[in-house]
């Protein structure tokens, strides 16, 4: 990871933080971000409210996953109405917990599957309190 990469993922971290009040639906809050050059494009964020058809149908086969909007499903939709070839788009999905601290967010079987799909440039997860790890 590059110091331009982690000083904006430190920022979008601290934006993820802020948004928590706002937007946390239900116990966890995970947001994805979707950068180009630099800038953020899209934001995608877990609803408990909300299904997302490809996560409804992913939890029938496996039986493993609630069938709730994941903030990479948000994420991906949204990116679908942007401009920008997703080859060019970086993911970073964080998840701030207790303490408003990051913590582990990396996707799920699903959503890593969906992720690959679209061929993005980079997937970046939270790992811990001050780490990042690609996917």
């Amino acid at each position: 990871m590059t110091t331009k990469q982690q000083k904006l993922f430190s920022r979008l971290s601290r934006l993820a933080v802020q948004s928590k009040p706002a937007l946390q639906t239900g116990r966890s809050f995970h947001v994805a971000f979707g950068i180009h050059q630099g800038h953020v494009i899209a934001l995608g964020y877990n609803n408990y409210f909300k299904t997302s058809p490809s996560t409804l149908s992913y939890t029938k086969d496996s039986g493993k996953y609630f069938p709730k909007t994941h903030a990479e499903s948000d994420l991906i939709r949204k990116l679908r109405k942007c401009d920008v070839p997703s080859g060019k788009v970086t993911i970073l999905v964080v998840r701030i917990g207790s303490g408003n601290k990051m913590a582990l967010s990396k996707p799920c079987a699903n959503c890593a599957h969906r992720l690959g799909l679209n061929q993005y440039k980079d997937v970046w997860f939270s790992s811990g309190e001050v780490t990042f790890e690609k996917l």
